[in-house]
């Protein structure tokens, strides 16, 4: 007795629903590994980011104690030379 063909195009279509879902899972796995790197590269750049963010405030601060410092030196200048 052979099987009916609706049975073997059943059967056919079963198969490639297992072959989709295996590709489905492999890219989803893929993608799972891709955005795990992703994160890590964010959250690395993120500490780039705030170490930078403290250099800046670091050296402003110094840049504003100089200025200071300046003006300062430039009023002690100016008021004995008066």
């Amino acid at each position: 007795m052979e099987p009916c063909e609706k049975i073997l195009e059943l059967e056919e279509d079963i198969d490639k629903i297992k072959e989709d879902v295996q590709y489905l899972m492999i890219r989803d796995t893929s993608t799972s590994i891709q955005l795990e790197n992703l994160i890590k590269r964010v959250d690395k750049l993120i500490e780039t980011f705030e170490k930078f963010m403290e250099a800046t405030r670091k050296a402003n601060v110094w840049i504003l104690r100089l200025v200071v410092a300046g003006l300062i030196g430039f009023v002690i200048w100016y008021l004995q030379n008066l």
